[in-house]
């Protein structure tokens, strides 16, 4: 699960950039829909609520990670393969 964190970023950076090609478009949506829903201010649980109001948030986030590890770790070896 560490790996995730650590290649996410970079993940996208080089997505974005064009250098990484290969990251399908469902997952893109995923990783943009989750971030769309935790900065909007309509949630099926208003964040003004202390503590429960987050917990929607982290519920989406704890959805997307499983979705979106798999793409983590293939970048994983697609940097490591390019690097050689």
């Amino acid at each position: 699960m560490q790996n995730i964190y650590r290649y996410f970023f970079s993940m996208l950076k080089d997505t974005f950039s064009g250098k990484y090609q290969e990251l399908p478009k469902g997952t893109i949506a995923a990783i943009i829909c989750t971030l769309l829903y935790i900065f909007s201010p309509i949630d099926i649980i208003p964040d003004l609520l202390p503590v429960v109001g987050l917990v929607d948030d982290a519920a989406m986030v704890a959805l997307c990670i499983p979705f979106v590890s798999k793409d983590v770790e293939a970048y994983k070896r697609w940097r490591d393969n390019t690097k050689k």
